[in-house]
């Protein structure tokens, strides 16, 4: 499993001094970062923002292929006909994900306060994908071969960028006691089973 920490290889020293750089560089450059003239150090918003960034891939890809078309009709059937699963199939296909996760800071008599806002975006370029859908939600992810790319921006201005060629997608094991059995399935269409 691959998570926006290693995509974006701030899971490395070298890679946390790029992501320590570039957040002294913001901060130098955007004066209303910080609450009222007060400032995080460099080194604890760069492990603020490490573990920000360490939700897997696959976590930020399925919220996007809940909008696919296939996906939602898939997920409105089973939500009126519980029990029943579908299993769609996507070919090649890109999708992007955009989170803006904001750090803050909790200060006494000022309260929690916005101290950085962070722009993330994952473009993932997909060559198959099967989703399983039952109950209404996305259940399972059955993946081909995956390529991403990942930027990190504060302001408008990129901290980081970078693209990795094979990114693990593997979706969560199943929760006990879910049955899984087989489900039809038929390319590039929605199937109950």
């Amino acid at each position: 499993m691959t998570t926006v920490t290693h995509l974006l290889g701030v899971d490395t020293d070298d890679g946390a001094a790029a992501l320590s750089r570039g957040l002294a560089a913001a901060l130098r450059a955007v004066p209303d970062l910080g609450v009222d003239g007060l400032r995080l150090p460099v080194d604890d918003l760069v492990d603020v923002v490490r573990e920000l960034l360490s939700v897997p891939v696959g976590n930020l890809a399925v919220r996007a292929w809940q909008g696919e078309r296939a996906v939602v009709a898939a997920r409105r059937r089973t939500l009126e006909h519980p029990g029943e699963r579908v299993v769609v199939e996507l070919f090649h296909h890109t999708v992007t994900s955009t989170q803006e996760p904001t750090v803050d800071l909790s200060v006494e008599g000022l309260g929690r306060r916005p101290v950085l806002r962070l722009t993330l975006e994952v473009t993932l370029d997909v060559d198959a994908l099967l989703v399983t859908v039952s109950g209404g939600r996305v259940e399972r992810l059955s993946p081909g071969r995956a390529s991403a790319t990942a930027e990190l921006s504060v302001s408008g201005a990129t901290l980081l960028r970078r693209h990795v060629d094979v990114v693990g997608l593997r979706p969560d094991p199943p929760p006990p006691g879910v049955d899984r059995g087989p489900a039809a399935r038929v390319p590039g269409q929605e199937v109950r089973s």
